[in-house]
Order: C-alpha cells, then sequence, then structure tokens
C-alpha cells in the first residue's frame, strides 16, 4: 500500500518535477538553459489546475498548486517557492541551492515555516551526468541520475526511493524526455518499478508569448483519464 501511495503522489508530481527541480549550471551555461527559456528572464510563475471536460473540450476547473521561480541576472536560480491547495490547507515549500564559485550547484534544502524537511547533494559524473542523494524528515531517502543533452537539456533520468531507517527498497521511477529540434518538450516516457506501470506525458503548448517562450500548456497522460492545465507569466529584466 506505501507503495502505491508513493507511486500515485509522484505520478501527479511529475510535470512539477521536469520543469522546477532537474536544474544544471555549470561554467558557460546556467539554470535558464536548462529550462530551455529564451530572453533575460527574471521569475516565472506557475498555476496548475485540474479540468473536466464539456462538449468534448477540456477546461479549467480548480486551481491545485502555484510555483514561483526567481533567476538572478546571471540566470541562475535563487529560489522556488511551491504552494500547494486543498479543501483544509495551504502548504508553502521553499527550495533553496548551495552552489560553488563556479555557481554549479553542489546542495540543496527544503523547507517549510516549521522545519527543513528534505536535503540533498549533487555529485558531478561528467558534464552532461550528474547524481543527487537526499533524505526527508518522513523516512524517504533518493538516490537518482540524471543525463543532459549536447546542449544541457534535461533528458533523461531514474530516482530510487528507499525506507531511510531500514534501508528497505521501496520504487523506482524512470524518464526519459522527447524534444523538439529546439529542446521543446514534447512528451515523456515514465517508468515505474517493481510494479510494473508507465506511461506516456503529452506537453500540449497552447499560447506563447512574445519571446517564444510557452505561457499555457495542457499536460496529459496519453493512455489515461488525467488532465492539467498549466499557466505561466514570465518577467523579463530591462
Amino acid at each position: 500500500m506505501f507503495i502505491l501511495t508513493l507511486y500515485e503522489h509522484y505520478k501527479f508530481n511529475f510535470c512539477f518535477f521536469l520543469f522546477c527541480f532537474s536544474l544544471h549550471s555549470q561554467e558557460g551555461f546556467n539554470d535558464l538553459k536548462e529550462y530551455g527559456l529564451r530572453g533575460r528572464v527574471k521569475s516565472f510563475e506557475s498555476t496548475y489546475y485540474s479540468t473536466k471536460e464539456i462538449q468534448e473540450m477540456w477546461i479549467i476547473d480548480t486551481l491545485k498548486s502555484k510555483s514561483k521561480v526567481d533567476f538572478d541576472e546571471n540566470g541562475n536560480i535563487t529560489k522556488i517557492v511551491n504552494l500547494s491547495f486543498s479543501e483544509s490547507e495551504l502548504k508553502i515549500e521553499t527550495i533553496e541551492f548551495q552552489r560553488d564559485k563556479n555557481e554549479r550547484k553542489i546542495s540543496y534544502k527544503k523547507y517549510n515555516e516549521y522545519e527543513v524537511f528534505e536535503t540533498g547533494t549533487y555529485k558531478w559524473i561528467d558534464e552532461r551526468k550528474y547524481q543527487i542523494n537526499s533524505i526527508d524528515s518522513f523516512g524517504i531517502r533518493t538516490e537518482s541520475e540524471f543525463t543532459l543533452t549536447k546542449n544541457l537539456r534535461d533528458k533523461s533520468g531514474t530516482t530510487a526511493y528507499f525506507d531511510s531507517k531500514s534501508g528497505e527498497y521501496l520504487l523506482t521511477y524512470k524518464y526519459e524526455n522527447i524534444l523538439d529540434e529546439y529542446g521543446n518538450l514534447l512528451r515523456s516516457k515514465i517508468t515505474y518499478e517493481p510494479i510494473d506501470k508507465s506511461s506516456i506525458m503529452i506537453y500540449d503548448v497552447q499560447e506563447l508569448d512574445s519571446m517564444g517562450n510557452w505561457i499555457k500548456i495542457n499536460l496529459y497522460y496519453e493512455d489515461e483519464d488525467f488532465r492539467q492545465i498549466m499557466i505561466r507569466k514570465i518577467e523579463y529584466y530591462n
């Protein structure tokens, strides 16, 4: 039962992971390039909605979560703030990164108003592959490895979950991103083990801004009854 609960949690948060977590910076590059963003982006705010189908059209239904990502003038992230909504409460989580002298991320911490509840460290294998080891206050430890394209866009990743006290293996999920020639994310193949689940997440861009960055996108699983609409507001430096 716990493994299935973990699966459901990460299934519905996977799209946020792709846009706001798997981030990379090294000499000559910055986080904007990892996102595939164009222009001197200062911040972007993403709002996620569930949908409902009316007359064969998917329309916005319920506000589910929001996130804001702030960038410095060098194009690197300074802070990520996540807000999730439910009938009973509002949850606010913040992620901050620590960097080395070359602006490459070496660790992160995730916290709410009460505590730091997750920390992680980065280990670089080469310029296009890195690992993250993390542990949280809920008893989960993770071991992740990510591979980037030659242009340093997110290509694929694997994360294994363990019980941090017993060391028991719980779950692994893997993803592989399909990008177009401009580095835009088209779809992701997602696989879960050992429960033998796989899905294709489709990213259907609806609107672009004047810089060519998407500001509205439909997210859905190819073979499942799941839809989200994400609207993104982007602010640029002058």
